[in-house]
């Protein structure tokens, strides 16, 4: 029998508790710094290089290079494409909540795509107040929210093991 074993594997198990917590901890650090830098970096390509503007030959000119010379330096995740999204993503958010700091970029991916300010304000409040995961979020179906369409069916989860409440899945956002 091993030390591990004698001891019941309250050990392990404890010792396991603590990494997976200090994972999910750093998970969420990651994801939290990335949000906000993207964001900041979306706010700077608008306030700062166009004066406040939302002129698309200046993109069309710039963020091809500007992106060449940011993925020389840092790696992936800075194509033109992705500063066009961190652009938008200021554009959608320009007061980024501090409650949304629970969302992940993959949420905001989706949100940005809602057209109407009020709609994307509260499913972002909605999937927090749902605690949606990365693994959840594909319950907010772009179909409709994306137009903003409230009354509509919204939430197309269609797994009641998910333990929302069919109810709850059809409610639209307020008007």
């Amino acid at each position: 029998m091993t030390a591990l074993q004698k001891t019941g594997g309250d050990l392990y198990v404890s010792v396991r508790e603590v990494l997976v917590t200090a994972r999910t901890t750093a998970r969420r650090a990651v994801n939290d710094a990335m949000v906000q830098a993207y964001w900041h970096i979306g706010r700077l390509i608008v306030e700062n290089e166009q004066c406040g503007e939302r002129r698309a030959e200046y993109g069309k000119r710039v963020l091809p290079e500007f992106a060449r010379r940011l993925t020389d330096e840092f790696g992936k995740g800075f194509s033109a494409q992705s500063l066009w999204n961190f652009r938008h993503f200021y554009l959608s958010f320009p007061i980024f909540s501090t409650a949304w700091r629970e969302l992940s970029w993959s949420h905001f991916r989706m949100l940005m795509r809602v057209e109407k300010p009020e709609a994307r304000k509260w499913y972002a409040d909605e999937a927090i107040r749902e605690s949606n995961s990365n693994a959840t979020a594909p319950c907010l179906k772009p179909r409709r929210i994306l137009r903003g369409m409230p009354n509509e069916c919204h939430w197309d989860c269609g797994d009641p093991s998910t333990g929302i409440a069919p109810e709850r899945l059809r409610a639209p956002w307020p008007q």
